[in-house]
């Protein structure tokens, strides 16, 4: 019984490819339409045609379309990196701005008076002499670090 089973399996596996590759015929009707069938019209000239066979590397994917595949993902990665630098390098650009306009404020407060006030909390103290210098060492150091 197996032994069946396999003969008749092989047998349409042979077989199958010349199944597929059936005669077909295209004509014209009477009314000017064209068909395209297995069996030629009794009552009209056909034409016999052959499909044409799927070349031997059909399905597989053409090299030269991969390699330019590739290069384009390069090139829109490329482009996303740079443009994400870019966006990097403005925020940075804008982040030392506005240190900068900080450190020059904090600088122009702590050397337009005399004395000088800290708010602490609710409370304010009077900032000491040595603290105040303390500060505006800060101030310029951020100054020289921050402004171009």
């Amino acid at each position: 019984m197996l032994n069946r089973i396999v003969f008749f399996f092989a047998a349409a596996c042979i077989l199958a490819p010349v199944t597929v590759s059936a005669a077909m015929y295209k004509w014209r009707d009477a009314s000017g339409q064209i068909h395209y069938t297995q069996t030629p019209p009794p009552d009209a000239n056909a034409l016999e045609i052959t499909p044409e066979r799927a070349p031997p590397n059909a399905g597989q994917p053409d090299p030269r379309l991969l390699q330019e595949m590739e290069a384009y993902e390069d090139r829109r990665l490329e482009r996303m990196e740079t443009e994400a630098g870019d966006a990097r390098q403005q925020r940075e650009a804008e982040a030392r701005r506005q240190n900068c306009d900080l450190s020059r404020q904090s600088l122009t407060r702590l050397t337009s008076r005399g004395r000088v006030k800290l708010k602490e909390g609710d409370e304010y103290r009077i900032l000491p002499e040595e603290e105040r210098q303390e500060l505006i060492r800060e101030a310029e150091a951020n100054i020289s670090s921050f402004c171009d």
